[in-house]
């Protein structure tokens, strides 16, 4: 067989493997590979709705939500994100290298904002907000922050809210929980998290090729938590923690009719609000005091009986 034949045949061959493959992939995994563009090009910024509200019998808000501020920069460009981080820097007086470390700590795709400040002022975010021409790249997020009107008052009976673990996430993985969720420790918080944690809603957002944002493609509005009203009594939780004072211990009012809880208190006590602020050093205090103050005494601890149990012996006897 002549040379030339050879080489004809060779391109033929080659040619025909190349339409085989073209067929496969148009007609055979059109489909598939459709699929997978389509979702390649579509990311979702996810939003928050308010986690439930707890209540005390007299509908007054013991654990709510208050409005926070985010900063987060879009990373379309190094260019612009230089100059978005340093426009931060300025308005909120931190320092450039911890907005980087920030940047870099929670940046997942050139699509999606990565937060470099949370919790800021209303007026700093307002300052930020008026930056948005000049800097488009700088978004400041409204989202729902667990807050405690009253302090450390009923706190054991309320517990507190944190990122999920993983010995928590193992378990309710198949209910919907996923990583960095926050949900209940201890208390209200944890035993009624599923009646409380909202659903997310967000935004759905269109990228091209090189992952940057060409258009918006939908919302879904978030949905808020359900309350959860108690028994508790504020009044009376006031008045019991305030007897209580400073000695170790627990108190007790129950309606002896209904069997309804009307106030419990122990010392001693926390601040819920510094697992939400995420104060370390404080938190890191909690667990390693010797008072062990996360302890809720009422129910987790035991001590001698005392003069109610009287009546017990003095039955015996009779």
């Amino acid at each position: 067989m002549e040379r030339k034949t050879i080489f004809s045949l060779l391109i033929i061959l080659m040619f025909v493997t190349l339409l085989i493959g073209l067929l496969n992939l148009d007609l055979l995994q059109g489909q598939r590979f459709r699929r997978l563009s389509d979702n390649n090009c579509i990311r979702l910024i996810s939003q928050s709705g308010s986690r439930g509200n707890i209540l005390d019998r007299r509908g007054d808000i013991i654990a709510g939500s208050k409005i926070s501020y985010d900063v987060m920069i879009l990373p379309q460009d190094s260019g612009q994100v230089e100059r978005a981080i340093s426009t931060v820097s300025r308005i909120l007086k931190v320092e450039a290298k911890d907005l980087k470390a920030a940047f870099k700590k929670n940046f997942l795709s050139n699509s999606l904002p990565a937060t470099v400040a949370g919790n800021i002022e209303l007026k700093k975010a307002i300052m930020l907000e008026e930056y948005k021409v000049e800097e488009p790249s700088i978004i400041i997020a409204a989202k729902p922050l667990r807050y405690y009107p009253y302090g450390a008052l009923a706190c054991h009976v309320l517990g507190y809210v944190n990122e999920i673990d993983r010995w928590r996430l193992t378990k309710l993985e198949d209910y919907g929980y996923k990583t960095k969720d926050i949900v209940g420790f201890g208390g209200v918080e944890e035993k009624y998290d599923y009646y409380l944690r909202h659903e997310e809603g967000g935004l759905s957002v269109e990228v091209n090729h090189r992952g940057k944002f060409t258009r918006v493609l939908g919302f879904e509005p978030p949905q808020n938590g359900r309350d959860v009203q108690l028994t508790l009594d504020l009044k009376i939780q006031k008045i019991a923690e305030e007897n209580l004072s400073a000695r170790k211990g627990s108190v007790i009012l129950m309606d002896a009719q209904s069997g309804e809880i009307l106030a419990l208190a122990n010392y001693p006590n926390f601040f819920p609000s510094v697992f939400v602020n995420k104060r370390a050093a404080l938190i890191a205090g909690l667990f390693n005091s010797s008072e062990a103050p996360l302890i809720n005494r009422a129910i987790s601890s035991s001590f001698p009986p005392a003069s109610v149990f009287k009546l017990v012996p003095a039955s015996a006897g009779l």
